[in-house]
């Protein structure tokens, strides 16, 4: 399975036995038996062979195992190229493999959901999330350049798919992208009370003179709109009400439209300006200026003191 099948000249020697990669198969497909993983499929991508480690049974999504802690070329090229030919990818692999650069690089080209298992105690989940969700829920560092270079690919995916599909993809993008600010850190995804749902919640997790902290609350809201309209006048006076109702733990919210927003949404923005909560309305433009900063947090702080000034 794996690092152990598909072009041999160029794979590298395994470093974890192959009793362990079956075992992280067994898992995985007894924790998913609706998708129905079945081992031992030749798949032909355009003249590429390859046997993942399994496949879906409606032959729709491709499952690749590694636990070396890196990607062999072989297993790149098939990536893409099966994401190309419009399979859908699951990738199994360590924590190691996250802080490789190029890894996720190749996770986010092939707009891939991983289950990340930990190479210090062989734990592993055995629900998948997706690899931008997965940086931020394990507070994944990576460089300027890479998050320019994986954000704009990343971005680039954001529109794609179905209505579900690309909600899900871009409160994953947001997680990522707001988990690389300095003194944020991602505490909720999908966050669910008796009454309300959040798409992202945001702590403040360190001492800084950015604007957030001036806010004297320790939360941040995120909610993601990624439809092919504007956001409208009701989603802000829904973020707005979360705000409103959180015990006074939140007075910062972002509404994430990247088609933009509606004038009668700015207008009720506007009105809430007497009160001491903001909606900071972030569009397209500023994600594309998000993701090339050279200074992420003086970026978006930028954003949320034209918000508190409007």
């Amino acid at each position: 399975m794996s690092d152990i099948n598909g072009d041999e000249r160029d794979s590298p020697l395994l470093t974890a036995d192959a009793g362990a990669i079956t075992k992280v198969m067994e898992r995985i497909a007894a924790a998913e038996k609706k998708v129905g993983w079945e081992s031992g499929h030749r798949v032909d991508l355009d003249g590429l062979q390859w046997v993942p480690a399994a496949v879906s049974k409606d032959l729709k999504t491709l499952l690749h195992i590694t636990l070396s802690g890196s990607l062999a070329k072989y297993a790149r090229r098939r990536l893409l190229q099966a994401r190309a030919q419009g399979f859908r990818i699951r990738v199994a692999l360590t924590t190691e493999s996250l802080f490789s650069e190029e890894i996720i690089l190749t996770l986010a080209e092939v707009d891939a959901d991983v289950y990340v298992i930990d190479d210090r105690v062989r734990k592993w989940q055995t629900k998948s999330r997706h690899v931008m969700a997965a940086l931020a829920d394990l507070q994944i560092p990576v460089t300027i350049l890479a998050r320019k270079q994986v954000g704009t690919v990343a971005w680039g995916n954001i529109s794609s798919g179905t209505k579900q599909e690309r909600g899900r993809r871009l409160e994953a993008f947001l997680a990522f992208l707001l988990s690389q600010v300095s003194d944020l850190r991602v505490v909720e995804r999908n966050y669910r009370n008796a009454s309300q749902e959040i798409d992202l919640v945001l702590q403040v997790d360190s001492l800084s003179n950015r604007v957030w902290q001036k806010s004297g609350t320790p939360l941040l809201l995120v909610e993601a709109k990624n439809t092919a309209a504007r956001a409208t006048q009701q989603m802000v006076s829904v973020l707005i009400q979360k705000l409103q109702t959180k015990r006074t733990s939140t007075r910062i919210g972002f509404l994430v439209s990247p088609n933009g927003f509606t004038a009668d949404a700015k207008l009720e923005e506007l009105r809430s300006s007497r009160s001491e909560v903001c909606v900071v309305m972030i569009d397209g433009g500023d994600v594309l200026a998000l993701i090339g900063a050279e200074d992420l947090d003086e970026c978006l702080e930028g954003l949320v003191r034209h918000a508190l000034l409007r």
